[in-house]
């Protein structure tokens, strides 16, 4: 028998073999690129493991089972060689319980914990540090508060300043017989914390709480995500589907997360904050700027609300939290809650974990990671929720993701962030921007502010050989509806000139009228510059749409160089980053200033900022 380890990808279109699980596992992961894709690992012994997204969770909580042993062992070195067996590992996949073959990822964490604690014992008779963690003063403070502290807290955790780790230790200090939850605004974020939380600790997205009371409320309820979509057609009795019903659905929805009043002048007041627009190329009437459409678009939206809280035979996404709030329905109580990325929370979702919190709250965040008001997030959700339950802040502020220099860039908009202890320089560098492509490799990030030079680059980047994506079916999807409209206008054969006249006649027009109403232009120029950015490098709507269905994807694997905004970038990291300058206005506002501290801080080691275009320089 070898002892080798064979990964295989789906459809078996690649093959290799490697000496360690580890290693077969890492080059896995480096080598999925796309959603949706698996792959499989079959051992020396010929059993074969398929690597789903289960199996990445019990490979994590694999290796923090051996750190955690590693930390409470007396003296780890003398016992030598640890080799648990799958029994032991099986609660360590529970949140995977319906998993076809449970079996397997015991297996897994098995070998996780197996090559982690091996990597802790060669190290330590080596004389090199330990993996064992050493918890930071800022760390030991907010873990006594939750132990035997009173009252409520805040933790302020800065990018990359261990705010998960700490959230899962501080898990394991809760004096028991506490009822005790964690609640995540993001589904990975609530699977991640799931596999890691000490036992007894639910770890949910404010909808599972939500969906917990709706279905216990209404148990015959059936989903249907297009309950607004469906509820606004009824509404209008249009069949056709316009950019005035895509707004309506917008605001229908931001009206849930805000918990906006029942008035048409809250309905207004959406439409200006979040700049909803229902402008069509392919109607000219259509203005967003009109007050007797805006009124005929407040009533739509008002009766559309109204439709949606009535109908509980059926729910959406947002219904789970908005009409359980809404009703003031009986939700479960909570001896403590831990509110994980506080300042991306909304309104309604600030609600249900009021309703939920029958005594201790601590909340978790970064005030200047906010960046998420365009989809009904907060802006001072952070603020809000420090003084809604009267915290006493902790600071978290030591990063040890970014070097030196990255954290003295960041400092002009964050003066508390701070450098871990014997942190590396690392660097900081400028780039023209006609040069980027020079430089990038794969694995790298391509940050922008706005959409249409990451578009460019990005098919620049693949007409040169460079395996590339831009992170985002939706925005793909939005592009193309412009593309379809300019077909519907000018015919499915218009000539790149044609298409070009007519997309900046129209874009002028709504920047125009945006600029007259008082209103930022910023989001018509970027999707005229994005479907632009398209038109380079193609000659007939048919290319054009073609080249949308080669570039955009949800993925950022590390095999492409990804192309992506400050939004798809939040809560990612890579080794060298690229970030297009000239596309960041931070003194603008304290939401600008978040947008460039979140772009510069998903760096671990490189930081090159980029220049703007010769063009744009010029102008």
């Amino acid at each position: 028998m070898n002892n080798i380890y064979t990964v295989t990808l789906d459809a078996g279109c690649y093959t290799e073999g490697w000496s360690t699980m580890a290693e077969a596992r890492n080059h896995l992961v480096e080598a999925l690129v796309e959603d949706g894709r698996h792959g499989y690992i079959t051992d020396p012994s010929g059993r074969t493991f398929r690597i789903d997204d289960a199996a990445w969770r019990a490979w994590d909580a694999g290796f923090d089972w051996a750190t955690r042993e590693w930390e409470a062992h007396p003296n780890p070195v003398s016992t030598g060689p640890w080799r648990p067996c799958a029994a032991d590992a099986m609660p360590l996949v529970d949140v995977d319980r319906d998993h076809s073959d449970r079996d397997a990822l015991a297996e897994i964490a098995c070998e996780a914990a197996r090559t982690q604690w091996d990597e802790m014992l060669w190290n330590a008779r080596k004389g090199l540090p330990s993996m064992a963690r050493t918890w930071s003063a800022y760390q030991t403070a907010i873990f006594d508060f939750v132990r035997s502290g009173t009252g409520n807290g805040c933790v302020m955790a800065r990018a990359g300043c261990a705010k998960t780790t700490t959230a899962v230790e501080a898990t394991r200090l809760i004096p028991q017989g506490k009822k005790t939850g964690i609640f995540a605004v993001n589904y990975d974020n609530a699977v991640e914390l799931r596999a890691k939380v000490a036992d007894g600790v639910e770890a949910r997205t404010f909808n599972s709480l939500g969906a917990r009371v709706f279905n216990a409320t209404y148990p015959r309820a059936r989903k249907n995500e297009d309950k607004v979509r469906d509820t606004i057609k009824r509404v209008t009795g249009s069949t056709r589907w316009s950019p005035f019903l895509t707004a309506a659905d917008k605001a229908v929805r931001l009206a849930k997360a805000t918990l906006a009043k029942d008035t048409p002048e809250a309905i207004l007041e959406i439409v200006d904050r979040y700049d909803l627009d229902w402008s069509d190329p392919s109607n000219p009437k259509a203005n967003p700027n009109d007050p007797r459409q805006r009124a005929d678009f407040a009533q739509v939206v008002l009766s559309s609300l109204q439709a949606c809280l009535a109908n509980t035979a059926e729910f959406d996404f947002d219904d789970q939290i908005w009409i359980p709030v809404k009703q003031k329905m009986r939700v479960p109580q909570y001896d403590l809650s831990f509110i994980d990325e506080a300042q991306d929370t909304n309104r309604m979702q600030m609600a249900l974990i009021w309703m939920a919190s029958r005594d201790r709250v601590v909340v978790i965040g970064d005030d200047r990671q906010a960046i998420y008001s365009f989809r009904g997030a907060d802006p001072r959700a952070f603020q809000v929720m420090q003084d809604t339950f009267r915290t006493k802040l902790f600071p978290l502020t030591t990063t040890y993701r970014c070097p030196r220099l990255v954290v003295e860039l960041a400092q002009v908009y964050v003066p508390d962030y701070e450098c871990g202890p014997g942190a590396p320089d690392g660097s900081v560098t400028r780039c023209a921007h006609e040069r980027v492509l020079d430089h990038v490799r794969p694995g790298d990030f391509v940050i922008s502010r706005s959409n249409a030079p990451l578009i460019s680059l990005c098919l620049q980047a693949i007409r040169a050989g460079v395996p590339a994506t831009v992170k985002g079916r939706d925005i793909g999807k939005e592009l193309r509806t412009f593309l379809v409209a300019g077909e519907r206008s000018l015919g499915a054969h218009c000539t790149k000139a044609e298409f070009t006249v007519w997309i900046n006649a129209w874009a002028e027009q709504e920047i125009a009228a945006r600029e007259a109403a008082g209103r930022s232009s910023d989001v018509i120029a970027d999707k005229r510059d994005a479907v632009l950015a398209l038109w380079a490098f193609a000659n007939t709507i048919s290319e054009a749409k073609d080249r949308l269905e080669g570039i955009f994807g949800d993925s950022a694997p590390q095999k492409m160089v990804t192309f992506l905004t400050t939004h798809k970038a939040k809560g990612m990291e890579r080794e060298r980053c690229f970030v297009l300058e000239s596309t960041y206005r931070p003194k603008k506002s304290t939401e600008e200033a978040n947008m460039w501290y979140v772009a510069i801080t998903r760096t671990k080691r490189e930081l090159i900022l980029v220049d703007a275009p010769v063009t744009q320089e010029g102008s």
